[in-house]
């Protein structure tokens, strides 16, 4: 349900849909941002709702495991691989970022270093974080 939240919804209107939420923070990122937490789900409002992020337990941790087998996992991927294909061949996301359902989402793996952009549902582009 929360990966379909339309955007531009005011937080009054998603909690009317989810209810109370279990935590509530206010961020300045740029601006005034308010963030609403559902279990391993957050949406963000600034000032109404553009982004809901599910973090997940699994996933490609790094700790002190090299980076390099996952940095050529990443780059050998084809432009246009479909999210589930991604997933197959990296494993389960560590965060799943949905700006607009299946037409702008994230997914993050090795904990913040690479961010892989899809839109309608197909890999659009990667970036490295160091």
């Amino acid at each position: 349900m929360i990966p379909r939240l339309p955007s531009g919804l005011s937080i009054e209107e998603v909690e009317e849909r989810l209810g109370e939420p279990d935590a509530r923070f206010e961020l300045q990122v740029g601006g005034p941002e308010t963030a609403l937490t559902y279990g391993v789900w957050e949406v963000a409002f600034s000032p109404s709702l553009y982004k809901r992020s599910r973090r997940y337990l699994a996933g490609e941790r790094l700790g002190d495991r090299p980076v390099a087998p996952l940095d050529r996992k990443i780059r050998a991927l084809k432009l246009g691989s479909s999210r589930g294909a991604v997933e197959h061949e990296l494993g389960k996301t560590e965060e799943w970022q949905v700006l607009d359902f299946s037409s702008n989402e994230r997914l993050w793996y090795g904990n913040g270093r690479w961010k892989l952009h899809f839109s309608d549902r197909r890999l659009s582009g990667h970036r490295l974080y160091k």
